[in-house]
């Protein structure tokens, strides 16, 4: 009920989200990484989309038409061919990540993790992982993360001009002043952003937190809670130190 009310104000306020006289806005661009508020953030810019009747795609780049946000669910889309574009991207810390990663592939639905696979003997990945205890499932973790997530995230170009580069850690810890970050870069009218950021606080993960079993911690340094040093040393080895060469420590002895 808060949601649609907030929505409708919207539209009463503003037609379109963007300055009078603006024209059509570059196309806005999110790129996620698995385990990093994808989930979060693509109900977010779904539901502001619909306030304003915004074109959301969020499939392959090679189906991307001409609809107004293109959410990149792997950080892998080819930026050199895109249309004029403003874009975003969250990272986390990556030894959360693979925390994070660990327990929800435990328990998790999807089909890719439940199906057989001959790199597992047959079996599906979460059966796989369920074979070990915490620890040496987490070093499973690991390696596969440094091939896929944490790849991804560390060969990341973050120095485009037209992107906007966010922090999961500081976005949880300031919603309000992240989102409106968010959509002032944008290039919403203001009066846009003020009710966007209030569309983007309902969802706020202390709030979906309660009715959803997708979030299991999602604070920061939960890594501390399970990283033994055997696994600090593996993670390291693995991911060349992602950690460090993601700024989330200060020197390779941590």
């Amino acid at each position: 009920m808060v949601l649609s009310t907030l929505r409708r104000a919207a539209r009463r306020a503003v037609r379109s989200p963007f300055p009078p006289g603006s024209g059509k806005s570059d196309l806005l661009v999110h790129s996620c990484h698995h385990k990093v508020g994808t989930v979060w953030f693509k109900r977010v810019l779904n539901a502001v989309a619909e306030t304003y009747g915004l074109r959301v795609h969020s499939g392959p780049q090679s189906a991307l038409g001409r609809q107004d946000i293109f959410i990149d669910d792997h950080s892998r889309v080819d930026r050199s061919t895109l249309r004029p574009y403003r874009s975003s991207h969250l990272i986390r810390d990556p030894r959360d990540v693979v925390v994070s990663a660990y327990f929800y592939h435990l328990r998790t639905t999807e089909a890719w993790a439940l199906e057989p696979d001959d790199r597992y003997g047959g079996l599906s990945y979460q059966e796989h992982l369920k074979q070990f205890d915490t620890e040496e499932g987490l070093g499973v973790e690991i390696q596969r993360s440094a091939a896929t997530i944490l790849r991804d995230m560390v060969a990341w170009d973050y120095n485009d001009p037209r992107g906007l580069e966010l922090r999961y850690e500081d976005h949880l810890a300031d919603e309000e002043t992240g989102f409106r970050r968010l959509f002032t870069h944008y290039g919403f009218a203001q009066d846009a952003v003020d009710a966007a950021v209030e569309i983007a606080l309902s969802f706020s993960l202390s709030k979906v937190k309660a009715t959803t079993t997708h979030i299991r911690s999602g604070q920061p340094n939960d890594w501390e809670n399970h990283f033994t040093p055997a696994l600090k040393t593996l993670f390291k080895e693995e991911t060349g130190d992602a950690a460090l060469k993601l700024g989330y420590a200060d020197n390779p002895d941590w």
